[in-house]
């Protein structure tokens, strides 16, 4: 596939990178060696690069989006790409970029424009938690909170440290709620749960180790312990993705739809963003976005 007009969302605040109106000058020379012209425009807070993509698709005059952000800017652009026939490239600027280390992204200006300059694309599925679409993954509970947590300023300076230090924190504290989650009309007790789309959870984890963005269907992995220690034999295990072995506790299946609810207030994260609470809806949405990738 030939890209000739790329539109550049890129954010600004993301990451802790230094001077990114030169970082996209530089990038955007780069992209004109490989034949494409690019436009580029700054966020200027949230929810603005949903709009930018909406009207970007609008548009017709550009036949490729690229995204320079974080995890979060990246699934902001995608509710404004759903249902549009424009494809998505992603260049890497955040503090944990984990979609772009499940697909193989390079994070360099030159190897990103090269990847363009290639062409090479991928439709894939992408989750939609109520009325949010995620590349990721959602989170119910333990890891909500813990997102619900996270210093925004010490986020800026010490990077992936802030959601550890949050981490912890959380941990410390929790009182484990319970909540319910009934897939394919089963019905499993919870107090932590994650729906993935992708094997990366960020942080080294892989709590949905199975999950692949080629697949029709969401891996969903249920834990129902209120043990803090037996959280962190699971945190262990997480590593390497021995959850998935009939582990104590812990219950790992596929599926095309999730329904979650609780008789408490249960928050949910949607790639790394708080979303809201129980109760909701997950599902997979199949050929969703066409991606650039190597």
């Amino acid at each position: 596939m030939s890209f000739k007009r790329a539109f550049i969302i890129y954010n600004p605040a993301s990451g802790r990178a230094r001077n990114r109106v030169q970082q996209v000058l530089h990038f955007q020379h780069c992209l004109s060696r490989y034949g494409v012209d690019s436009v580029a425009e700054a966020t200027s807070g949230p929810f603005e690069a949903s709009r930018l993509a909406r009207v970007i698709s609008a548009s017709g005059q550009y036949d490729l989006v690229i995204v320079n952000g974080g995890d979060g800017t990246v699934n902001e652009a995608l509710q404004g790409l759903i249902g549009q026939n424009l494809p998505m490239a992603i260049w890497p600027g955040g503090t944990a970029n984990v979609l772009a280390g499940d697909l193989g992204l390079p994070t360099k200006a030159e190897q990103v424009a090269k990847l363009v300059g290639e062409g090479k694309t991928k439709q894939v599925t992408v989750g939609r938690a109520g009325d949010r679409y995620f590349f990721l993954m959602a989170g119910i509970g333990l890891d909500a909170s813990i997102v619900n947590r996270v210093d925004r300023a010490l986020k800026r300076k010490i990077g992936l440290f802030a959601y550890w230090c949050a981490g912890f924190r959380q941990l410390i504290s929790w009182r484990p709620s319970q909540f319910t989650v009934d897939v394919d009309g089963t019905k499993y007790t919870a107090t932590f749960a994650t729906i993935g789309n992708t094997s990366g959870y960020g942080g080294g984890l892989k709590i949905t180790p199975l999950a692949r963005m080629d697949e029709e269907c969401l891996d969903i992995c249920i834990f129902s312990t209120a043990s803090r220690w037996r959280y962190l034999q699971y945190l262990l295990s997480c590593y390497g993705g021995k959850q998935t072995h009939e582990m104590s506790g812990v219950v790992y299946l596929k599926a095309r739809e999730v329904q979650a609810a609780s008789a408490q207030s249960a928050l949910v994260q949607v790639d790394g963003e708080l979303l809201g609470n129980l109760p909701m809806r997950f599902e997979a949405v199949p050929d969703a976005v066409r991606l650039v990738v190597p």
